[in-house]
């Protein structure tokens, strides 16, 4: 079990599996439960690591903050109730009753186009939640908004010149475009930069080739595979059709079967009929069958129930031993009753959208 559990709405799948690798990274190891086997002990499980955790991640969404999310807000309880709550806001959503003294680490628009990295100011304000609630200490005062109005008042003091320099570098004035482009510095990612937007004359094979790799990748995924899909995003984190994998992977939906297969169950059973001697060795046989299909019929009835159901049975002799006595023969063989069942077979499909 781990020291961190993750809360979520299954809708937002894919942004929770964003934040978990993202904390992964800064050296934290959190639970949830994405390929939990479907069964009946999934949410004794899921209890036994909310339990154990000694802190509580709930994000907040539009899912998860709204009529289906009942699930997130009472894990989210418990782990109010015993002071391990962090709260995390992906969407820009109010907190449900009894939330809103706790603080929440501002997440949104992180995982969105450039914004993914986990150095983010605001992804450390969470990591360094966390350990502070492993600890037993305080949690720290966030620095990424402190860190987001001075990046904000920098952009703006240097805007008037950026945009002379980006007008100068758009229209390629004095060859900017190709200066700027053949710098040592960097080589040879900026001139694969500077030819995947078509600038500067620069070529840009490395780019080119990667894009067809993952096209020929995307191309290759089978219809609705749901784990193709993950292993797609776990390969190309950064590609072209990661929006799309991740609409596919939260329209993710399952369907449970049943099936009933035929089944042939082997039973050792005695044949034998002594009540009353038959006039032949021949009669003494069909008695001591008929005795024994009897019972194979009543055994095979009795076999367990639930998962199986009794379709016939039939009583397979093996080899007889008969004698005649004054009132007759009698026959006796060690056989078998043989039980046609039908079992049932229960398969669950999980199919992601899009295909």
């Amino acid at each position: 079990m781990t020291d961190v559990f993750l809360s979520y709405k299954r809708d937002d799948e894919a942004r929770a599996g964003r934040v978990v690798q993202a904390l992964q990274a800064q050296g934290l190891e959190v639970w949830w439960d994405r390929g939990l086997q479907a069964g009946g002990s999934w949410r004794a499980q899921i209890e036994a690591e909310l339990a154990a955790a000694r802190c509580v991640v709930v994000l907040w969404t539009h899912a998860s903050v709204g009529p289906e999310g009942g699930f997130v807000k009472d894990e989210a309880t418990r782990g109010l109730r015993r002071r391990a709550l962090v709260q995390v806001l992906l969407d820009r959503v109010e907190l449900p009753v009894g939330f809103g003294e706790e603080q929440a680490i501002d997440l949104i628009g992180w995982g969105q186009g450039l914004r993914r990295s986990a150095r983010d100011p605001f992804v450390l304000d969470l990591a360094a939640a966390i350990r502070a609630k492993l600890d037993g200490q305080p949690a720290p005062k966030p620095q990424g908004p402190m860190k987001r109005l001075l990046h904000r008042a920098m952009a703006g003091g240097i805007s008037a010149g950026l945009a002379l320099a980006a007008g100068a570098f758009a229209t390629n004035a004095l060859n900017l475009q190709q200066h700027l482009c053949t710098l040592p510095l960097a080589q040879p990612g900026l001139s694969d930069a500077c030819g995947a937007a078509g600038l500067g004359g620069r070529p840009h094979q490395a780019l080119r080739l990667a894009q067809e790799k993952e096209q020929q990748a995307w191309a290759a995924l089978p219809a609705g595979d749901c784990a193709a899909l993950r292993r797609f995003v776990g390969d190309w984190p950064g590609g072209l059709h990661r929006p799309e994998a991740d609409a596919r992977l939260t329209a993710r939906s399952l369907t449970r079967t049943e099936r009933w297969e035929p089944k042939e169950v082997r039973i050792s059973q005695y044949l034998s009929d002594n009540k009353t001697g038959a006039t032949t060795e021949a009669r003494a046989r069909e008695q001591a069958l008929a005795a024994g299909q009897r019972d194979a019929e009543q055994r095979c009835r009795l076999y367990p129930g639930g998962h199986h159901r009794f379709v016939g049975a039939v009583a397979e002799a093996g080899d007889w031993s008969c004698h005649r006595e004054a009132a007759g023969w009698f026959c006796r063989a060690q056989g078998t009753a043989v039980c046609r069942m039908e079992e049932r077979v229960e398969t669950e499909l999980e199919r992601c959208g899009g295909g």
